[in-house]
């Protein structure tokens, strides 16, 4: 039965090859025409532009996203580290933000550049009224301003405190 099959193969291989053969100076003679011709110019400023406005809000989305995961993790353990002075700075960017908001709603503050210069300030007062030198404060000044984009747009979801998740050995945050 295997000889059987494998001469039929054949007997197909060949009749194919003898088409092919018979059938290729008719159509290279058909196909010379249009190799000649000189395919239309790509325009690459168009294909990128596509390209760009397909991926961009894709790629703006997911940086944004990997931004927050990265603040919330970095809030995350620092608050493990030292809960106490996580809170501190917490309790000034809830101070500080809406003051600032209302200020900037008001027309007080003109651009969010300034507002966010006045709540750093705001903050860092609150936080030497209640104790915290101004040295103290320049080690966590970075932490300061997350914790106030925190409040922002917490107060601009509507909450009132941010949660933050405790931060387990390997890195990952607990559910």
């Amino acid at each position: 039965m295997q000889r059987k099959t494998n001469k039929i193969l054949y007997m197909l291989a060949a009749i194919c090859l003898v088409v092919i053969a018979f059938s290729l100076p008719t159509f290279a003679a058909h196909a010379a025409p249009a190799l000649q011709e000189t395919p239309p110019a790509v325009d690459w400023a168009e294909v990128v532009n596509k390209i760009l406005a397909f991926s961009l809000p894709i790629l703006v989305t997911a940086f944004f996203g990997w931004l927050a995961a990265e603040i919330r993790y970095l809030l995350a353990k620092t608050k493990a580290e030292r809960p106490d002075i996580m809170d501190l700075l917490n309790q000034a960017a809830f101070y500080a933000a809406p003051i600032i908001e209302q200020l900037k709603k008001s027309g007080v503050i003109p651009d969010n550049s300034t507002a966010k210069l006045k709540a750093m300030q705001l903050a860092r007062e609150w936080l030497i009224h209640k104790g915290m030198n101004a040295q103290a404060q320049e080690k966590y000044l970075d932490m300061l301003d997350m914790a106030i984009e925190g409040a922002v747009h917490a107060l601009s979801v509507g909450t009132t405190t941010v949660t933050l998740l405790p931060v387990t050995a390997a890195g990952d945050s607990e559910r």
